[in-house]
């Protein structure tokens, strides 16, 4: 019996149907498929040995809910594929912000070591102006003492050589205002004789005033045959070197010995040595004490050969005084002596030199204290000095002495300040 063609195609195109849901189901290669294939349905297959790329958009995945990934296809010579994930366009914006970020770090750090450097060629070039300005002004002293040590050598000789005080009064600046203060303080006083002739052992030259006229003055310390020491500063008037004889006295307007023990004035300005006390809290307040300075001949400067001390004398941290003394003694801890004067530094330790207004008065219990009223100066500087400068009231010392003087009619008036190089 014939077979029937119907029911052959009818069979045929069942078994194609079956083996394309398989297919779906099992997918397999691009080789398997071509050998499963009849020849006459077969693709052509291309012999090279390039890749080609095919372009593939994948479907989401329904169940995970992935979104579709783009990718690069590639299927070999032999048919195998091969599949290439293009990069994430997050992953260059990350290496773009990197570079970003290792410029801009670069930039400030270069930044920073040019500030560093420009910093620290300042700070050279201000050394170096300073150490330049400091060579001008020693070279400016050096010349300065030269020229006029001679002429100040023969004038305070000369001082020591006299002896009546109108003699005297000639070779001193101000003279005419201090001639009574002079005539008075040698009552009490011992003008000094030094043993033998004397020798200047240190020079040392003081700006008073700065500016492009500055104002000098000269201090020098002698020492005679049996090691008195005398310490002078002199000025210039306008006419010829003169001795700051408040500094060289150095000069009370009452004597300290009387002053101390009560029987003589209520107050007074003095020049004397100071010694802050020690204290565990200066927070609020701190002592300090006072005392006489040494006289000549005595070659032995130190803290045990200092007598006649006052009594501790309050001094308010807060106020303004306070913070004057505090500033001074700051100063004087760190070497930075007033105007640069080189007489500290053969002081006691610990003792500064000060002109300062003094007071007795009562406490609530009717007893007498001693207060400090004033810091004239920190220094023994005679007041044509302190009027030169700005850093202190140049009135205080001639009112205050002004005000003790009992005879008016022989006090003279006060010359004006006129100080300038020869």
């Amino acid at each position: 019996m014939p077979p029937l063609v119907g029911s052959a195609s009818a069979s045929k195109r069942s078994d194609n149907v079956v083996r394309n849901v398989a297919r779906k189901r099992n997918p397999v290669s691009v080789k398997e498929a071509m050998t499963e294939v009849p020849a006459h349905e077969a693709p052509l297959v291309l012999k090279t040995d390039t890749p080609v790329q095919v372009r593939v958009e994948q479907e989401s995945d329904a169940a995970s809910g992935a979104m579709p990934k783009e990718s690069d296809e590639i299927i070999m010579a032999d048919g195998s594929r091969r599949i290439r994930r293009r990069k994430k366009k997050l992953k260059k914006e990350k290496s773009k912000a990197l570079l970003i970020f290792i410029v801009v770090w670069m930039v400030i750090i270069s930044s920073v070591f040019y500030l560093f450097k420009s910093g620290d060629d300042s700070k050279r070039d201000q050394d170096e102006g300073f150490a330049d300005e400091e060579s001008i002004i020693a070279a400016r002293n050096r010349l300065f003492a030269g020229e006029h040590s001679p002429k100040i050598n023969a004038s305070f000789k000369a001082f020591l050589g006299q002896f009546e005080p109108g003699q005297r009064l000639q070779f001193i600046d101000q003279s005419s205002r201090l001639s009574l203060q002079f005539n008075r303080f040698y009552r009490s006083a011992v003008f000094p004789t030094p043993e033998g002739e004397i020798a200047a052992r240190v020079r040392n030259v003081i700006e008073i005033k700065s500016g492009p006229d500055p104002v000098l003055g000269l201090e020098t310390i002698w020492l005679d045959r049996k090691g008195g020491i005398l310490e002078t500063v002199h000025v210039h008037d306008g006419e010829a070197w003169k001795l700051d004889w408040e500094a060289f006295g150095p000069y009370s307007t009452s004597p300290w010995v009387l002053f101390v023990s009560g029987t003589e004035r209520s107050e007074g300005v003095f020049r004397l040595y100071m010694r802050k006390m020690k204290s565990l809290d200066d927070s609020k307040r701190f002592f300090v004490k006072f005392y006489a300075p040494p006289a000549f001949g005595e070659s032995d400067r130190k803290a045990s050969s200092l007598d006649v001390e006052s009594p501790e004398v309050e001094v308010n941290t807060r106020s303004a005084l306070g913070q004057q003394f505090i500033e001074v003694l700051e100063n004087h801890q760190n070497k930075d002596f007033f105007l640069g004067s080189v007489f500290p530094h053969y002081d006691p330790e610990g003792y500064l030199r000060v002109t300062v207004k003094l007071v007795w008065e009562s406490n609530e219990k009717g007893e007498p204290v001693l207060v400090l009223k004033e810091l004239i100066s920190p220094s023994w500087y005679g007041q044509r000095i302190v009027d030169t400068l700005d850093d202190f009231d140049p009135g205080t010392g001639d009112e205050l002495e002004g005000k003790i003087e009992t005879d008016e009619e022989t006090e003279p008036e006060k010359v004006n300040p006129i100080l300038k190089d020869e």
